[in-house]
């Protein structure tokens, strides 16, 4: 049993019930053999996760293509609503997916691979929307000079 302040606590196997060892940290029970949840520690050292690429650069450029197809294909409007929602949904989806991809590569434990996901997904989504954006834009430049 450990002692904080005047508590005393004791872990005890959620199947049953009964307490276990002090400090013990197998991954499954003594009295019953079930296996035990693991605590996922922020600062612990965790594997190498390897990125995909293709994977990362089709989240990335996916979105400004089929926003560049949709404001090609829809002639009579100079705004596509189709190209904008593209553009946005499809923009921040994409930025949100690479950003969190470059995360799990820099970060070194999970704390700090939670906290770099983030921040690079906030950039990520601003350049996948630019892009975008720039591709709604070629596309309706390029319909209106035919």
């Amino acid at each position: 049993m450990n002692r904080h302040g005047d508590h005393e606590v004791t872990m005890n196997c959620p199947h049953c019930q009964q307490a276990l060892p002090e400090n013990y940290t197998a991954s499954f029970c003594v009295h019953c053999g079930s296996s035990l949840p693991q605590i996922v520690s922020l600062t612990e050292p965790v594997a190498p996760v390897k990125t995909n690429w293709w994977i990362f650069f089709g989240a990335l450029l996916g979105p400004p293509l089929l926003t560049l197809l949709c404001a090609l294909v829809d002639s009579q409007h100079a705004s596509s609503a189709a190209a904008v929602g593209v553009g946005l949904f499809g923009g921040i989806a994409g930025g949100i997916a690479c950003g969190s991809m470059l995360g799990m590569r820099l970060g070194m434990n999970f704390g700090t691979r939670l906290i770099v996901g983030f921040l690079l997904s906030g950039v990520m989504v601003v350049v996948c929307v630019t892009l975008c954006l720039f591709g709604c834009g070629f596309g309706a430049e390029t319909f209106r000079s035919r």
